[in-house]
């Protein structure tokens, strides 16, 4: 097969599959192009995670309409001259590649204006070709909208992730952008919802509590260690904030976040002993060095960096975090069991004289005692009598106390109630009289005289009313209880 040389589209798409591979990839390069620009102030707008809809606006310096049209051809930049630039770049975009590989894979429209100009530019792109190009009024900045991310590469489409994944993948590239760039007002906007509107502030900690919260930067410690060539400022959890994973150590060099091996090994060798096993530090450390010592030209995506002296690094940023959490006693916090409060005092119980006993206050017999026609009641002094005496349930064994043990019982009235006096029924002598046959009912809180049938006769049946220890001596008196023939009553009571 002949060798030949690859169409513009297609080269472009090719080189779009390795700096551009979900929409964060497409907002990391647009926010660093807006930052190179010195803008003060950007906003990133999407729908469905970025998939639909990417807008970044800033207020930087912009582009003429001769710059515009030179930015989106490949390998177009401003940050380089020559070949000895490239050891000494100092901005975050340099090759020239990002918007030309996003136009390929996307509907592309790219509005700037300068503020010397009266009127600004639009080109709009679509799949790498050239749509329409023009004036357009519109505010001193950038403003770029890709639009059908991945429309023309279904392979790449179908590769994409939910909508909250691709999310939370920009929202970290404008994390980070936010933290090597505190001085720089960022907003971004899902669903035409606000998720994040931090302010321009100088200090870089007053940064990582507006994005990660007040508690989270209070158990943060800083310390900032200069070395000859090399600056470095960082944060470290305190022994009471640690992750499961590596999720919160983030590294920064000269305003580029990266992941490097040799500043994840340099923290975990200065934390070893003081982090539990299974735990990992929370660390945002930046580090400012001279270009020429890093190497920044060695990922794709520019994601990660080669230094000159990797042990010089290693052993720097493992004595900057020695020093750094020495000095500020990196010591957990212990927590004690709050202390209990004292429970109220209990109410003091009334003194026994208070209430009436069991020897002054007469038990009423239940209804269904059988009386003589001489000792019934009249209905109408039966309606007139109040209710039964309320009592307080004490506690009781298994067969309950009896109603003659006035030192365990005590009866108190309703309030507003008078004693009820005892209706007197006359009852005929029993031969087999049991003295301890009344008590409280178990299950109600009331006096209650329950009828007990003898062991040797189930029809004998023998209510004790309230009679005094002389009147039983005696075996008469007022309160004197005489038997029911067991004959009379039978088993209907």
């Amino acid at each position: 097969m002949p060798v030949r040389v690859l169409p513009e589209e297609v080269a472009n798409q090719i080189a779009a599959g390795e700096v551009v591979e979900r929409p964060a990839s497409v907002v990391k390069e647009l926010v660093e192009n807006a930052l190179d620009a010195g803008a003060t102030e950007i906003r990133v707008e999407l729908l469905d995670g970025g998939r639909r809809f990417i807008q970044v606006s800033d207020n930087g310096s912009g582009m003429s309409p001769e710059d515009a049209l030179l930015a989106i051809r490949r390998h177009a930049t401003s940050k380089l001259q020559s070949a000895e630039d490239l050891l000494h770049i100092q901005t975050l975009g340099f090759r020239g590649e990002a918007l030309p590989s996003i136009a390929s894979v996307s509907k592309f429209e790219l509005i700037t204006r300068t503020a010397d100009a009266l009127e600004g530019t639009r080109i709009l792109i679509e799949g790498g070709k050239l749509i329409a190009h023009g004036p357009i009024g519109c505010p001193v900045g950038t403003q770029v909208t890709v639009r059908s991310l991945f429309y023309n590469v279904p392979a790449r489409l179908k590769f994409l992730k939910a909508v909250s994944t691709e999310l939370t993948h920009v929202v970290q590239q404008v994390q980070w952008a936010a933290l090597t760039h505190p001085s720089v007002r960022f907003i971004l906007d899902h669903q035409r919802r606000t998720l994040l509107d931090v302010p321009g502030t100088s200090d870089r900690l007053e940064r990582i509590r507006f994005l990660y919260g007040k508690e989270f930067a209070s158990h943060l410690i800083p310390f900032v260690r200069a070395f000859e060539t090399l600056q470095i400022e960082g944060y470290v959890g305190d022994p009471d904030l640690t992750k499961p994973n590596r999720s919160f150590q983030f590294y920064f060099v000269n305003g580029r976040p990266v992941r490097d091996r040799t500043l994840a090994g340099a923290v975990s060798q200065a934390l070893e002993n003081l982090v539990p096993k299974g735990r990992h530090p929370v660390v945002f450390l930046f580090l400012t060095l001279p270009p020429e010592e890093v190497d920044v030209n060695v990922h794709p995506a520019k994601a990660e960096v080669r230094f000159r002296s990797e042990r010089a690094i290693f052993r720097a940023v493992v004595q900057a975090i020695g020093q750094g959490i020495g000095s500020a006693a990196y010591i957990p916090e212990v927590r004690s069991a709050p202390e209990e409060a004292e429970p109220p005092p209990e109410p003091s119980m009334p003194k026994q004289q208070d209430y009436p006993t069991m020897d002054s206050v007469p038990v009423v017999p239940p209804a269904r005692v059988r009386y003589s026609p001489q000792e019934r009641p009249s209905k109408a002094r039966a309606q007139s009598h109040p209710r039964p005496i309320q009592t307080e349930r004490p506690s009781i064994g298994r067969r309950g106390p009896f109603v003659g043990d006035s030192e365990r019982l005590r009866v108190r009235p309703s309030v507003g109630e008078e004693p009820v006096p005892p209706f007197g029924a006359q009852l005929r002598s029993a031969s087999d009289r049991r003295d301890d046959l009344c008590h409280l009912h178990p299950r109600r809180r009331r006096l209650r005289p329950v009828l007990y049938r003898s062991a040797r006769s189930l029809g004998a049946c023998a209510l004790r009313a309230h009679l005094s220890t002389d009147e039983r001596r005696r075996g008469g008196g007022p309160g004197a209880v005489d038997t029911v023939d067991s004959g009379a009553v039978g088993g209907s009571v």
